[in-house]
């Protein structure tokens, strides 16, 4: 396995977060489509794919994956064409730079099928999974607002190879208070990426303490290691279902990032 880093956790911009990662001794970034400057409403161009690539590779690394969110398609009928038609040119610039993999939030997956919402996940999706076969990319669903077995369950309805997995351990362990090893054995097959990330859910009657937890929140993105991921079993679960990809720290909270995404990187070297 290898590790990355999402440069905005650095908080540095884009530059200052791939110089971060290759200074740590990542394997690489994963980056957000909107830190290229590009509008996403017209066609990404050539020049511009070709100048973060040389940027980050001149920098020894490489990129594991794009994020292409824009808050999913569990929102207004009306707004899905422009999301589709957005999240399509953030593929073909994902394509451009020779990456792969792309991760975002869809929406949480209603658990019913017959549910609107369900209907008009399935038929974005379904565009979207059949531009990426077109285009021979991946377009990864992160884990976190459903369990598991939903998110599978969707993925063997929508029945697309163009479809996968960003899995998230913190977000199961924190949104929907499932066991991350779990989630990887049922996920196994469409994971293609994953996000290192740590928690505590705070909606469960017994869970980890923590220090000046603000009143009302329902769960803590803490330090990795320091949360509720059995790290070690994570990992091992991943290798048995066969996963050899990235890990990808992200860090979203905290007052000193470079700090805790060190402490990240640390530990998984000790881990893999």
């Amino acid at each position: 396995m290898k590790i990355s880093v999402m440069t905005a956790s650095f908080r540095e911009g884009f530059e200052g977060g791939v110089r971060r990662a290759a200074q740590m001794g990542a394997d690489g970034i994963q980056m957000y489509a909107s830190e290229s400057g590009l509008d996403f409403t017209r066609t990404p161009i050539q020049p511009c794919a070709d100048g973060i690539l040389k940027f980050v590779t001149d920098a020894g690394l490489e990129i594991s994956a794009v994020c292409v969110d824009i808050g999913g398609f569990a929102c207004d009928a009306a707004e899905v064409p422009e999301r589709i038609k957005r999240t399509k040119n953030m593929l073909l610039f994902t394509k451009m730079m020779g990456v792969k993999n792309v991760t975002s939030h869809i929406g949480k997956i209603p658990d019913c099928k017959h549910d609107p919402i369900y209907v008009q996940l399935k038929a974005a999706l379904t565009e979207i999974g059949d531009f990426c076969v077109e285009h021979g990319l991946c377009y990864n669903i992160e884990t976190g607002p459903e369990k598991a077995i939903v998110l599978k369950e969707f993925l063997e309805d929508v029945a697309s190879p163009g479809l996968g997995v960003n899995l998230d351990p913190a977000n199961f362990v924190m949104c929907s208070d499932q066991d991350p090893v779990e989630a990887v054995h049922m996920l196994g097959k469409y994971i293609h990426h994953t996000h290192a990330k740590d928690g505590i859910c705070l909606w469960r009657e017994v869970h980890k303490e923590w220090p000046n937890v603000p009143e009302g929140r329902k769960w803590i993105e803490v330090p990795l290691g320091s949360g509720e991921v059995d790290f070690p079993a994570w990992i091992k679960a991943l290798r048995e279902e066969g996963y050899d990809g990235f890990l990808a720290i992200e860090r979203e909270a905290g007052d000193d990032p470079y700090r805790d995404i060190k402490i990240a990187f640390d530990f998984l070297k000790m881990l893999i």
